[in-house]
């Protein structure tokens, strides 16, 4: 399974722009990313939501139930290719301002 094809997942898809929560049907459609791209994934608790980013452009949000909210939340990569990936988990500036 890929990030966002289940229930407890969400996730933001390179190949075709899909974000996703739930059963693997894209909520929403955003431009593709691949090579050279900063995709990016954050967790805002004062909205209870889950957003998404790409080069440091917001592009959309998708509410969080309180029953998230109390679980741990972990990231993840999903892969179906052999390139390399950067993870930037706040050692370095996130692409996307925070404060905005």
């Amino acid at each position: 399974l890929m990030p966002g094809w289940d229930e407890h997942s969400w996730g933001y898809h390179g190949d075709d722009g899909g974000r996703f929560h739930g059963e693997g049907a894209a909520t929403a459609r955003d431009p593709p990313f691949g090579r050279g791209d900063v995709a990016g994934c954050g967790i805002d608790r004062g909205r209870g939501e889950v957003f998404f980013t790409r080069n440091g452009a917001f592009l959309g949000a998708a509410p969080l139930s309180a029953d998230d909210l109390a679980s741990p939340i972990y990231p993840t990569v999903g892969l179906d290719h052999a390139d390399p990936v950067h993870v930037n988990f706040g050692s370095e500036p996130f692409a996307y301002d925070l404060a905005s």
